[in-house]
C-alpha cells in the first residue's frame, strides 16, 4: 500500500489465548479501522482482511439502532444489504464493516463463542444505544457474555471538535452512562457545557455504554484520535463541510473470522 495509508489494528485482537503460543500467524481474528487512505476502498480493504470482496457484508447506515444478524440475512439481502446500523455473525470467513467520517466505529470479538460484530454510532445511535443493542442482540441471539467480549473504538470526533446543541447532549445522556461500578472504573466526564452549546466526546461516551453492559474495563481499545484534528489522516463531515465542501470521504471499520 501507498506510504498513505493507515490501518490501525486493536492490539485486544492480537493475539487469542497465550501471547506466547504460534503467535499472530495463528489467529483467528483481523480487524483494523482505516484513514482517509484507502478509506472504504473494497478491494484494498479486502487485501488486507486477506479475503474475496465479495465476503464482506457492510449494511446500508441510516443513524438507526438496528443491528443485522448476518445468519437471518437471505441471499437477496448479502447482495443488496438492509438498512441497520450494526450486523453481527458467528460465520468463519464473512467479513464485517461499517463506515464512518466523525461517527464511532466499534468491532466486537466474543472470544469465548466466535461472535464478530461491527456498529457505526454517530450521535443519534449512541442516544439510540446501538452498541447497547448489539451486545444484547450476541447475548440473546449467540449467548456471549459481556465480560467475554472484546471491544475496540476507532477513531471519531471528539469533545475538543464536537459541539452540538444542549437537546442533543439530553438525547446521548440518557442513554450513555457513567459506567459500571462493578468494574471499578473512573468516571470520565464524556461532555462539556459552553453557553447554549455542549462539546461531547462520542467514543467515551460509546466506551461508557460498553462498561455499563458488563464489558470489562481492560477488554476495551479506544482509539485517542480525533477525526476533525488530523485532515491529513481522516475524513472529517463537521471540517469538510466547515470548508465548504459537498461531499465528506469515509474511512471505516472492518473485521473477519476466520475459519
Amino acid at each position: 500500500m501507498a506510504e498513505s495509508s493507515l490501518f490501525l489494528y486493536p492490539e485486544i485482537f492480537l493475539f487469542q489465548g497465550n501471547p506466547d503460543g504460534p503467535g499472530l500467524a495463528g489467529r483467528k481474528i483481523r480487524a483494523f479501522f482505516t484513514g482517509k487512505v484507502p478509506g472504504v476502498d473494497r478491494q484494498a480493504v479486502c487485501r488486507e482482511l486477506d479475503t474475496s470482496p465479495c465476503n464482506l457484508f457492510m449494511p446500508v447506515q441510516r443513524h438507526t439502532n438496528a443491528v443485522i444478524v448476518y445468519e437471518d440475512c437471505t441471499a437477496t439481502q448479502v447482495k443488496n444489504p438492509p438498512e441497520a446500523d450494526a450486523v453481527i455473525t458467528a460465520r468463519s470467513g464473512v467479513a464485517l464493516g461499517i463506515m464512518v467520517a466523525d461517527c464511532v466505529p466499534a468491532l466486537l470479538y466474543d472470544n469465548k463463542t466466535g461472535v464478530i460484530g461491527a456498529v457505526h454510532a454517530g450521535w443519534r445511535g449512541t442516544a439510540k444505544g446501538i452498541l447497547i443493542n448489539t451486545i444484547e442482540k450476541m447475548r440473546s441471539v449467540f449467548g456471549s457474555r459481556p465480560h467475554d467480549i472484546r471491544l475496540a473504538i476507532g477513531p471519531a470526533i471528539r469533545g475538543c471538535c464536537y459541539e452540538v446543541d444542549l437537546d442533543v447532549l439530553k438525547q446521548i445522556k440518557t442513554s450513555a452512562s457513567s459506567g459500571n461500578k462493578d468494574n471499578k472504573t473512573v468516571n470520565v466526564l464524556y461532555y462539556g457545557v459552553k453557553g447554549p452549546k455542549a462539546y461531547v466526546d462520542l467514543p467515551e461516551a460509546n466506551r461508557q455504554q460498553a462498561l455499563s453492559c458488563g464489558v470489562r474495563t481492560e477488554n476495551i481499545w479506544l482509539a485517542l484520535m480525533c477525526t476533525s484534528c488530523l485532515p491529513e489522516k481522516f475524513n472529517s463531515y463537521r471540517r469538510e463541510f466547515r470548508l465548504g465542501a459537498k461531499a465528506a470521504g469515509r474511512q471505516g471499520g472492518f473485521i473477519i473470522k476466520r475459519s
